[in-house]
């Protein structure tokens, strides 16, 4: 845990949760809140808010945007920065001006007593834009700080690129060999033989799982890449996923796991393998344990580790875009979006609105999104209901 104890140093602090130094961002980050938990603890840094003003120049409209986020998370304590490539940039057109209004929508939308702190950084300066005179000061100031060094000693190191949000690389024989099969499945599902289908689905994550397990305890000597790796690994370590060895079999599987999740029943049983760690496979659960898991759910914080291993397999499941594959996505949207990774849960919304614009439950998702909405569990988490 790091303790932030000057606005200045969630300048540190934000690069380490985006995991690399943006250049071309404006970012709200809340570093404390009104809400405590049932212990009385207070909230943790958030709710964090990225913009890329390059892409799209700040407005009004992104003033109203943030002042809705603090006002809905009640934050009591947060500050606005400008990650830019020169804080030369303030001096022309109406950046500053901009950034100035949306201070004061977000300021106005805050309770009494609450505080908004305003900055801009480069690579070698930072100055804070609120409050009258500007100071422009070293941004070694920073980098030498308590939070910079509680960081570093944890491991953690910001790269200087933001990560892709690439869906996982396939191999077009991989992809070729997919498609049948999961053509295959869906009349398979249609003439009520779906067993086989689900299956294949829940291999995947008991593969996956697998993976997971055996390199946390560091057992492989190496690690591939990706979650058709992890699936591969797995398989060849762990005897009750063996059928999953080859390529051929693997892309085989992954047709007729997409197929399987064009059924609603498969599809929540893998958003609860995600959501309950306690699923040992989701073809045990029937339609009323996946509807308490998901009920369920709501209330308690999740395992971040089972949900990025449940996304692992629906992203993979959704680069092979077969048949069912706007399913994965919008699983893989709902499941990032529970891990509070909200920006990739857009991502795989928006791939999945472009394939099929009437999912059910992407456009749930897009509602969501679209208004700054955190996972329900979040505010549980928070006692904010």
């Amino acid at each position: 845990m790091v303790t932030v104890t000057t606005p200045e140093e969630a300048l540190v602090l934000v690069p380490h949760i985006l995991g690399y130094r943006p250049t071309s961002s404006f970012v709200m980050c809340g570093l404390d809140s009104h809400c405590t938990d049932a212990a009385g603890t207070g909230s943790c840094v958030g709710p964090i808010v990225h913009l890329d003003y390059r892409s799209e120049p700040l407005s009004a409209d992104h003033g109203r945007f943030l002042a809705q986020v603090a006002r809905r998370h009640d934050v009591t304590i947060a500050v606005l920065v400008l990650y830019c490539q020169s804080l030369s940039e303030l001096d022309v057109g109406e950046l500053a001006q901009r950034i100035a209004l949306i201070h004061s929508m977000v300021s106005h939308a805050q309770r009494p007593g609450a505080v908004l702190f305003s900055f801009a950084v480069d690579a070698e300066r930072f100055v804070r834009l609120d409050g009258g005179s500007r100071a422009v000061r070293d941004v070694r100031e920073l980098e030498s700080c308590a939070t910079a060094a509680e960081l570093v000693f944890q491991g953690s190191a910001p790269g200087a690129e933001q990560p892709g949000m690439a869906l996982p690389t396939v191999d077009p024989r991989m992809r070729a060999a997919a498609r049948p099969a999961a053509d295959a499945a869906i009349a398979a599902i249609a003439a009520g033989k779906g067993e086989p289908a689900a299956q294949a689905l829940w291999d995947l994550f008991d593969a996956a799982q697998a993976h997971s397990v055996l390199f946390r305890g560091n057992v492989f000597g190496h690690v591939s890449e990706g979650a058709e790796g992890c699936a591969r690994d797995s398989a060849g370590a762990s005897g009750g996923v063996g059928r999953l060895g080859s390529d051929e079999s693997l892309a085989r599987a992954v047709g007729q796991a997409s197929a399987s999740l064009t059924v609603p029943l498969n599809r929540d049983a893998a958003l609860a393998w995600g959501l309950e760690p306690s699923l040992q496979h989701g073809g045990d659960a029937d339609a009323q344990a996946v509807a308490e898991i998901l009920a369920e759910a709501v209330s308690k914080p999740p395992s971040i580790s089972r949900l990025k291993t449940a996304c692992r397999v629906l992203d993979l499941v959704a680069a092979h875009d077969c048949r069912g594959s706007v399913d994965a996505l919008a699983a893989s949207a709902y499941l990032h979006w529970w891990a509070c990774l909200n920006s990739i849960a857009a991502d795989r919304a928006e791939r999945a609105l472009r394939k099929d614009s009437g999912h059910s439950l992407t456009r749930l998702l897009v509602d969501a999104l679209s208004s700054g909405m955190m996972a329900p569990w979040y505010f549980y988490a928070r006692g904010a209901v």
